[in-house]
């Protein structure tokens, strides 16, 4: 939800690594799942399947309060 597609990002990686100094540097994505607030009855979930309704209460008027954001969270060099 970032707005980054993470095969892209991949690909992308291994491309410009390639004959640098970081030829052997690796990219390690950890995919978090979405959590959802229903903004009628205030019920929060994780989203298994992509659907963007309540479960509790079926309606559609939801607001995504986690798992949208991409952080880069360390750096390794020897």
């Amino acid at each position: 939800m970032s707005g980054v597609e993470p095969h892209l990002l991949s690909v992308s990686f291994d491309t410009f690594k390639e004959d640098t100094l970081c030829s052997d540097a690796e990219l390690e994505i950890i995919h978090q799942p979405l959590v959802i607030e229903c903004q009628d009855c205030k019920h929060t979930e994780t989203l298994i399947d992509i659907k963007y309704t309540c479960s509790n209460c079926g309606n559609s008027n939801i607001k995504v309060v986690d798992g949208e954001d991409m952080y880069l969270m360390k750096v390794e060099m020897s």
